[in-house]
């Protein structure tokens, strides 16, 4: 079945992002109880905490006699892979949810610059579209790679003052080739890891995520994320497998709530027990759940493809459910963020989650026909909740509104 394509809908950044293989969910992937493929793409039970309880304050200071050149700029990357030297890592943010906007090499004149075995970059993440900061997801892949290379990488434009990296968060890493030859996809990845406040640019103070990294494999293509990735093209082809499924006993109805700003779907799907008692029906309490209104949150879809997963299956709680109630769900509120790569905003430039007092019909649809759609829904039944999920970059597991 051909997926939905992803528009960026806005001339900053290609209108159509490619698609990577470790986005795409097969039919097997969707019972995560699924053996070793599921694990193989979206990662074995490695820690996501490393033995780190405290604040580090120890902030490694590379003195002032340094220089950087410019190695990536996405908007003329292809400039930069014909001037490379033969030892430098080729950068890339041309997919979804990528943001990586540019990559300088450190030089500091002296023999560190001999060695090929450790190596430091400075990286800028892209803030989100039209507006001035919100920066806190990164997505980014590297290739020519060398086996047993070291490599220092100084993300330096962040915009919170804290982080969970400073207590013993790691970061998620994925090897094209571990892939192929040992059957490991993500995974979690990173040695000292320090999150500090670094320069300030328009008045603004910018923080500074530091790790480390060795490589495994020589000519390898990999990449660096801030948590698993849940695309917006990953969506649309989970949801077109579950429509296309039969379902014996209950209702799985998937409708087009609005079109976003950029052009893109944006799903309502309904889901209960079949009756043939209209009665039976509306006495039925409404559940509304929503998530990904800010796109960095990618843990919010990881839950709310889970809820869809165990609503849409045939254990005796899932049917329960189905019976007492009525699911309205909203996966994805800002698929535009998601594609582009932002970690708060939409395509206007506005955090959607400020909107819900009074959404304008043109700049922020999702959040509109949303509220249209639970007003309507209140009509006819009583809602029982109305369920936000969301993520947090300083707290740890998930929380909802």
């Amino acid at each position: 079945m051909q997926i939905r394509t992803a528009k960026t809908g806005t001339s900053r950044r290609m209108k159509h992002l490619p698609i990577l293989d470790h986005h795409v969910l097969n039919e097997e992937d969707e019972d995560s109880s699924n053996n070793d493929d599921f694990n193989a793409r979206f990662g074995p039970s490695t820690p996501i905490f490393r033995n780190a309880s405290k604040h580090q304050k120890e902030v490694t200071i590379r003195g002032e006699k340094y220089a950087t050149r410019c190695v990536y700029n996405y908007e003329d990357r292809y400039r930069f892979s014909r001037i490379l030297n033969a030892c430098d890592l080729v950068f890339d943010s041309h997919f979804e949810s990528g943001n990586l906007f540019s990559a300088h090499r450190v030089s500091f004149g002296d023999s560190r610059d001999m060695d090929k075995r450790q190596h430091e970059y400075d990286l800028e993440l892209h803030h989100d579209i039209h507006s001035a900061g919100h920066i806190q997801w990164f997505y980014f892949s590297c290739a020519n790679t060398l086996s047993g290379r070291g490599i220092k990488f100084n993300i330096t434009n962040f915009a919170k003052t804290d982080s969970l990296y400073n207590y013993g968060m790691k970061l998620l890493f994925y090897s094209e080739k571990s892939v192929k030859e040992e059957g490991v996809g993500w995974r979690r990845t990173g040695n000292c890891i320090q999150y500090y406040p670094s320069s300030k640019k328009n008045n603004k103070q910018h923080h500074t995520l530091t790790f480390t990294h060795t490589f495994e494999h020589s000519d390898d293509r990999c990449y660096f994320c801030c948590s698993f990735p849940y695309t917006y093209t990953m969506l649309q082809k989970y949801l077109d497998s579950v429509e296309n499924k039969s379902h014996t006993g209950f209702v799985f109805r998937r409708t087009l709530l609005c079109n976003t700003l950029g052009g893109n779907r944006c799903d309502c799907i309904t889901i209960t027990e079949s009756t043939k008692s209209l009665i039976e029906l509306q006495r039925r309490a409404g559940v509304v759940i929503t998530a990904r209104v800010h796109p960095g949150e990618a843990n919010a879809s990881w839950i709310c493809h889970g809820i869809i997963n165990f609503l849409t299956g045939y254990s005796k709680e899932a049917k329960d459910l189905r019976r007492r109630f009525v699911f309205k769900i909203c996966p994805m509120l800002n698929p535009d963020g998601v594609i582009n790569g932002n970690y708060r905003c939409s395509l206007a430039g506005v955090d959607l989650n400020r909107r819900w007092n009074d959404p304008d019909l043109n700049l922020h649809p999702t959040v509109h026909w949303t509220k249209r759609m639970v007003c309507r829904f209140q009509k006819c039944r009583t809602i029982l909740t109305v369920c936000d999920i969301h993520g947090h970059s300083r707290r740890e597991g998930l929380f909802l509104y």
